[in-house]
């Protein structure tokens, strides 16, 4: 069993780059791969504070992938896991709500085509999407529906986003190719800090 935390939109205070800081922020026995958010001079919150975050353990050493795939639309942070004969790549994403959702779609169409999947690979992509359905327990159709084209399945089944006032979405999303014989994914637990002052 697997046990891996990805985080999207990562505190400030992780953006010391002190090594002892980091290792400070998890458990024993685990270990933390951080990207930081890029500079964009002149766009709101993105100063190269912040970024994604991946916590895994120390059983199943992470490292990070290089790719020539650049998004502009999203943060891309791309790991590997090795398990037994199996290699997992995990894609977490963070897409600003500010972004257009037409770009970010054709870019995230772009990203399920040029992470390359061998003969025993496997891919789990994870993180902020900020493309909520119509109501709290669904996704933006047209993202469904790329999902589908392409043979992907969305795991989370509840609201990540609660708002006192009405509103609730589902933004935060694990998916993962379609699979009838042997599920890659189980015991899906997402918490989310929407919402949260």
């Amino acid at each position: 069993r697997i046990e891996l935390t990805a985080l999207t939109s990562v505190l400030s205070i992780i953006n010391v780059r002190s090594i002892a800081v980091k290792i400070d922020m998890v458990p024993a026995n685990y270990d933390i791969l951080h990207q930081h958010r890029p500079l964009i001079p002149g766009v709101k919150h993105c100063n190269g504070g912040g970024g994604l975050a991946f916590i895994y353990s120390k059983i199943f050493p992470a490292k990070t992938l290089q790719t020539s795939f650049k998004p502009t639309t999203f943060e891309l942070q791309l790991v590997g896991q090795q398990i037994g004969n199996i290699k997992i790549k995990i894609a977490n994403i963070y897409r600003p709500s500010h972004t257009q959702k037409t770009e970010f779609l054709d870019e995230f169409a772009k990203l399920l085509t040029a992470v390359g999947l061998g003969q025993n690979e496997r891919l789990i992509i994870c993180g902020d999407f900020n493309m909520p359905g119509i109501n709290p327990t669904c996704i933006d159709d047209h993202l469904a529906s790329l999902l589908d084209t392409h043979g992907y399945m969305q795991h989370v089944n509840c609201a990540t986003r609660h708002d006192p006032r009405g509103g609730d979405n589902l933004l935060d999303l694990l998916l993962t190719v379609q699979s009838t014989t042997h599920p890659l994914v189980s015991d899906v637990a997402v918490i989310s800090s929407h919402g949260l002052s």
